[in-house]
């Protein structure tokens, strides 16, 4: 453990061993790295936590930076191995959790692909979705979690309320839930990347009968 600005926090580091030749003939090399490392592509500094906990840490756009990227810190090392974020903003709500632990990291790893979060700003009403995507670098037990802007309209999905009634919908199993006004639209991606791929649709009256959609396939929902 170490003190990294918080009370007590812990740094994650990997050790990577390898031969190295030289003139006089080879020797191993012990490189010790932090095994998680984030990295800041968009223009604005984001907060970064451990799910649920009191601690955050600052991580600057990367031209920002005198360094190439920020640890992850844990603050409870025996709690789930997920991290939050949001902007460092009045009205910003933390993401879902994203793990960076076990199976789910290292099929995440081992794929190369991109998740996109939702962040909302609670004030303004306003979101936007950044993408996040893991990548291993050559030579170390390090892996960096590299941050980039959202593409242009590239929002994983795009309801539609194609009715005359106001539709209320949201992740199946995530409290969250955004309402739509008739033959509106609105871009979305799932609160928790990683969780249920099944969104809960409302339409009418509040209190009203829910249907579960699988995000994806295919389905028409009569009413």
């Amino acid at each position: 453990h170490r003190g990294l600005g918080h009370a007590c926090a812990s740094v994650e580091l990997g050790a990577k061993l390898c031969h190295v030749s030289h003139s006089l003939g080879s020797s191993l090399l012990l490189t010790v790295s932090p095994r998680l490392v984030a990295v800041n592509r968009t223009s604005r500094a984001f907060l970064v936590r451990q799910r649920g906990g009191e601690h955050a840490v600052r991580l600057p756009p990367l031209g920002a930076m005198t360094r190439g990227g920020v640890p992850i810190l844990w603050e409870d090392g025996a709690g789930a191995r997920q991290i939050q974020l949001r902007r460092p903003e009045r009205g910003a709500e933390w993401s879902g959790g994203v793990p960076l632990g076990g199976v789910r990291f290292a099929a995440l790893l081992a794929a190369g692909a991109e998740l996109t979060l939702r962040l909302r700003n609670l004030e303004t009403g306003r979101a936007e979705f950044p993408r996040l995507s893991l990548h291993h670098l050559d030579g170390r037990a390090t892996s960096v979690l590299l941050l980039q802007p959202e593409l242009p309209d590239a929002a994983p999905l795009l309801v539609h309320n194609r009715t005359c009634e106001p539709m209320r919908f949201g992740q199946l199993g995530v409290g969250a839930r955004l309402t739509l006004g008739p033959h509106a639209s609105a871009p979305y991606a799932l609160d928790e990347p990683t969780g249920a791929a099944q969104l809960e649709v409302a339409i009418g009256a509040v209190g009203g009968a829910s249907v579960c959609v699988r995000v994806g396939a295919p389905c028409r929902v009569h009413r």
